[in-house]
């Protein structure tokens, strides 16, 4: 699971989106307004096309290439909490790229888990 340090917030220059996926090795990174709400995320692949073309600038702002999560009420926010059981989590992320975990009252972000997280974790525990 990514701690939340590895998220990025709206503020922060595409630089650093760029030196931290390169660093853990994300896929994807959650994007947060300053008071921690989620807003959206970047997919780095793409970021990293941009990025070796030129067509990003290193001093762009991480809110310009982030893609938008939809909040409408035909697609609920689902709640994933450190509680959420593993069954629930494996089938939220058989239809979601990565699930962000956060605490019971949905107030900020504690980390993000995909599918390859879980896995790991399932392989550890022996379950």
């Amino acid at each position: 699971m990514c701690r939340i340090m590895d998220v990025m917030f709206t503020i922060c220059d595409l630089s650093r989106v760029i030196e931290l996926a390169y660093d853990r090795d994300f896929s994807h990174i959650p994007v947060l307004d300053k008071n921690r709400r989620p807003l959206g995320y970047v997919e780095v692949s793409k970021l990293k096309q941009l990025w070796e073309s030129g067509q990003a600038n290193p001093n762009d702002k991480v809110s310009q290439y982030m893609i938008k999560f939809k909040r409408t009420s035909s697609e609920p926010y689902t709640l994933i909490t450190p509680l959420t059981s593993l069954n629930e989590l494996e089938l939220f992320l058989q239809t979601n790229i990565f699930a962000l975990v956060t605490d019971s009252q949905r107030k900020f972000v504690i980390g993000v888990a995909t599918m390859h997280d879980l896995e790991q974790f399932v392989s550890r525990r022996g379950f």
